[in-house]
This record gives structure tokens, sequence and C-alpha cells, in this order.
């Protein structure tokens, strides 16, 4: 579990939890400070007692979470003493482990047989848990080659639609299209001047100087916009 996302989350919902019960105590009490001296104590107490829920609420659910884990890891663990105990009956022990248990444990049969048995546990946890986190990673990968294929496929779809969409055009339509994009560019034009010469007429507000340059700008953008899909279906 990432700390920073539930962290947050708790902290806007301290926030969003304590803006309730202040609206609340506002609405019961109405906002006159003077007829009720103590309304900012109470609003205050309302942030502080949202935050103490939250808070336990976020201890609790983070216990609850360690707590799964904990049961998780149990788990596999017995699930590899099992497998050590297998190996025991069926194979012999691993002689570098084994050694190195006998000599810690200065040369004590049974404590070194435990020791052996921790280590191999340790061992099999540790292989086991580098053996998912391959398989994550070339789930990743072949997640991530999908993904470069589907967008591959996805391009050549669209190459292949505008491919045709080329060749259907005529020359009608190209003329056609070629007329309206003189036509929109021009206008593009002629407001983007509109729009820088509106700061220098005498005649106008001030407020016009600010608002219409806007609004001429915004216009020639728009025709800009067709301009451009004009000229690309002229191709």
């Amino acid at each position: 579990m990432n700390k920073p996302i539930p962290i947050l989350t708790a902290i806007i919902g301290a926030l969003a939890l304590g803006c309730m019960f202040a609206y609340r105590d506002i609405q019961k009490y109405g906002t006159d400070f003077q007829a009720h001296p103590n309304l900012p104590v109470v609003i205050l107490t309302d942030f502080f007692g949202a935050s103490l829920s939250v808070m336990f609420f976020y201890f609790v659910s983070r216990w609850l979470y360690r707590r799964k884990e904990r049961k998780l890891e149990k788990a596999g663990d017995d699930k590899f003493y099992e497998e050590v105990a297998r190996e025991l009956q069926d194979k012999p022990m691993i002689p570098g482990l084994w050694t190195k248990a006998f000599a810690e444990m200065g040369g004590d049969d049974a404590k070194a047989r435990a020791l052996y048995i921790k280590y191999r546990v340790a061992q099999l946890t540790e292989a086991s848990r580098q053996e998912l986190e391959k398989e994550r990673l070339e789930k990743q990968r072949q997640e991530e080659r999908n993904r470069v294929v589907t967008k591959s496929i996805e391009q050549q779809r669209l190459a292949s639609i505008e491919a045709a969409k080329r060749q259907s055009r005529t020359g009608t339509h190209r003329f056609i299209y070629m007329i309206l994009a003189g036509f929109c560019g021009l206008i593009t034009i002629s407001f983007g001047l509109f729009g820088m010469g509106v700061p220098f007429e005498q005649d106008i507000t001030f407020e016009e100087k600010i608002y219409l340059p806007i609004v001429w700008f915004i216009v020639a953008f728009c025709f800009g916009v067709a301009t451009r899909h004009c000229y690309k279906e002229m191709q």
C-alpha cells in the first residue's frame, strides 16, 4: 500500500467531514459571532473531532491491512516449512548451508538442525519472492509489448483510413476546401489584426480595450482551426 495516497485521502476526508460539521453548526447557530461568541470554538472543535475520527479510521484500517499481510506471510512460511520437512525426509541437507549452521551452533547437532531449517526456509522465501518479482516484471513487459502492438495496429488503421479518404477525394472536393481554407485564413488574419489594433483605438472605453481583443482573438483562433481542417481536406 502506497503511504502518500491513504494519508492524502485521510486529510481530505478530515477536511470534508469538518466542513460538514461546521456547516451544520453555522446553520444551527447563525453567523452572528457577537450573538454567538463561542461559535469559532465550536467550529474548531468540529474540525478537531473530524480529524480524530478520520485518524482513528486510518490507523484501524492500516492495522487491519498489516494484520492481513502478516497472515499471508505466515501462510507462506508454513508452506515453506512443510517443503523443508519433505526435503529432510527425501534428500540430504545442503552441505554449505548445513556447515554454516553447524559452525554457528558450535557443533550442537540439534541446534544446528533447527538453524539449518530456519536458513533453508529463508532461502525458499527469498527464491519465491524473486520468482514473483520476475513474473511481475515479465507481465509488465508483456503488457508494454501489447500496448506497443495495439498502438501500431491503430496507427496503421488510421493511416489506411486516411489513405482511403485521400483516394476518394475528387478535384471538386479539393477545390471547394481550397476556397474555404482561403476564406477562413483571411478571416483569421483579419480578426487577429483587429484584436491587436483595438488597444490603440481612441473612441472606445477602457473595458472595451480589454475584452474586445479577447473576443477577436477567440474568433481568430476558431477560424484558424477551421483553416487547418480545410487544408487537411485539400491534401
